[in-house]
């Protein structure tokens, strides 16, 4: 299990910017990303081991930002 997998509890994470926003509800057995622009809405399943690998992606983004938040 990695940090975006949190047992019988959702993860919800949202990024935002000008034009776009990213929206992703995460628990131990999958979850679903929602992406979002003026024009259309994205909906993407995904499955545990999709999980794993967004995992490891963003981890290194979300420890450099909670550092310089301190």
């Amino acid at each position: 299990m990695n940090w975006l997998q949190i047992k019988d509890a959702w993860r919800d994470i949202e990024l935002t910017n000008k034009r776009y926003t990213f929206h992703l509800k995460a628990n131990a057995d999958g979850g679903r990303a929602t992406i979002k622009d003026p024009m259309s809405e994205h909906l993407i399943a995904l499955s545990r081991e999709d999980l794993v690998e967004l995992g490891r992606f963003l981890k290194p983004f979300v420890d450099e930002a909670e550092n310089d938040g301190t």
